[in-house]
């Protein structure tokens, strides 16, 4: 996973005795396991929060025994950073053994190292995935347009009291021919 950080000691979430690892490319500000705005333990939780354990909520692989994260902190504690310190967290990924590459990050320009980089995990069989955008318009954002990166753009929950029902895209939510997925947002 690609994100600005991972709090480490988060009661609901892996730990460093379940597996979890993590890289930090030269030049960045923070550490990987030091998450500076929580958007990256957010994402975390989603996708791995602890199940049963009477804690926060369940992500969609509550068995920390099914996967381990590395974590490749890919954005400052403020939310910005480099196309080339990603590429560097990506190649780090797929050096560590990933299988799957979660990027909740994006940016409006184009950048053939980073397509490189991604393009090259798709070809080791790393399925890379990426946040659509919040542009609410119609627009392309990277790395989540390229062809080898799933991207995933949010929707809307339904009407009516305990709805599991989704509407449309979100209104803040990228739209474009790229997108491939989506799920719910806030």
């Amino acid at each position: 996973m690609i994100f600005p950080g991972y709090d480490l000691g988060h009661e609901d979430l892996p730990k460093a005795s379940d597996g979890v690892t993590g890289f930090t490319p030269g030049g960045s500000d923070g550490v990987w396991n030091v998450d500076g705005n929580d958007h990256g333990t957010h994402v975390a939780g989603t996708i791995g929060a602890i199940g049963g354990n009477n804690m926060g909520v369940v992500g969609v692989m509550p068995d920390k025994s099914k996967f381990t994260f590395h974590i490749g902190k890919g954005l400052g504690d403020g939310g910005s950073g480099s196309y080339g310190g990603i590429v560097d967290c990506i190649n780090d990924c797929v050096d560590n053994g990933a299988d799957v590459i979660s990027m909740s990050l994006g940016g409006s320009g184009s950048s053939s190292l980073m397509q490189g980089a991604c393009d090259a995990a798709y070809d080791a069989d790393v399925l890379v995935i990426a946040a659509a955008g919040n542009d609410g318009r119609e627009v392309y954002g990277y790395p989540s347009s390229y062809t080898s990166v799933m991207s995933v753009a949010s929707v809307t929950r339904g009407s009516g009291p305990g709805s599991n029902n989704y509407g449309p895209l979100s209104s803040f939510s990228t739209r474009n021919d790229q997108l491939e997925i989506a799920g719910p947002g806030r």
